[in-house]
């Protein structure tokens, strides 16, 4: 049995979505740690930081995970 055109065209695309997806979390994580953020949990929350709370300088990212925090960190780096 062969697989069908649109079968390995979707295949194709999945294997492209997830390499996209892969270089974007490296590129965030090299971001992360160039700059020197701390990751840390609070409660039930994780959270990248730079600098200390309550200071104006400081940018951290909360998140319910890991993932979620950097995702928040990065956009409020303004990446």
């Amino acid at each position: 049995m062969y697989a069908s055109e649109q079968g390995i065209l979707n295949e194709q695309m999945n294997v492209q979505i997830q390499a996209f997806e892969n270089e974007t979390l490296r590129r965030k994580l090299l971001i992360v740690s160039t700059l020197g953020a701390k990751f840390g949990k609070d409660g039930d929350e994780y959270f990248y930081i730079i600098s200390h709370l309550p200071e104006n300088d400081c940018i951290v990212g909360f998140g319910k995970t890991p993932m979620k925090a950097l995702d928040e960190f990065c956009k409020m780096y303004g990446i």
